[in-house]
């Protein structure tokens, strides 16, 4: 029998402090280690208010709850940040409890795993052209087919890669957060799910 964290179905999208704690009692009842219970509560809590791209700016944006000011709160998350390479771009908002981290579509595009993938596409790119200059003296049917399949392929790896990127930071985030949570608790995922 496996003793990896199970937690209990939740019938709503929303977090809340009474069925966590009923959750992290049963997990500790059933034998099941309480405190990675908690953590993935909290992640899922973290994760059901990420919007991983704002329709009003293409930003990453997460919510929650906390006690904490804007400075305390970025000071606590910022390893988060620092990690990814994240320097500028970001913005925290913390208005009567709840708190807003916004990642600008700019700062994702501009990240490790996003240039990793920009490398990738290039790299494509010039080898469809190196490929479809070598056909060009045979056949310009087969240096078209290398062209257009190596624009395609770079392309896809580009997107791809971008959209890789914004979940590796917005699963990044959600850790990061729901770590803090766990450990000071002074910080919660919102207790109302995130429109639309």
């Amino acid at each position: 029998m496996s003793r990896e964290p199970r937690m209990l179905p939740v019938t709503a999208d929303e977090w809340r402090g009474d069925e966590h704690r009923l959750q992290t009692q049963a997990a500790a009842e059933a034998g099941i280690e309480p405190a990675g219970v908690a953590l993935a509560l909290y992640r899922r809590g973290f994760a059901s208010a990420l919007t991983a791209r704002d329709p009003v700016d293409g930003g990453l944006v997460l919510r929650g709850r906390t006690v904490l000011r804007r400075d305390q709160l970025q000071a606590a998350i910022i390893g988060a940040f620092a990690h990814l390479g994240l320097t500028r771009g970001v913005v925290i908002r913390v208005d009567d409890g709840d708190f807003e981290v916004r990642v600008a579509a700019q700062a994702i595009e501009g990240s490790a795993p996003a240039i990793d993938a920009t490398r990738r596409a290039l790299l494509a790119f010039v080898a469809s052209g190196l490929v479809g200059l070598l056909f060009l003296r045979t056949s310009s049917a087969l240096a078209l087919l290398a062209f257009s399949f190596g624009l395609l392929g770079g392309a896809w790896v580009l997107r791809s890669g971008l959209h890789r990127a914004r979940e590796l930071i917005g699963g990044r985030l959600v850790d990061e957060l729901a770590r803090l949570a766990h450990q000071e608790q002074l910080i919660l995922p919102p207790a109302r799910p995130r429109d639309g």
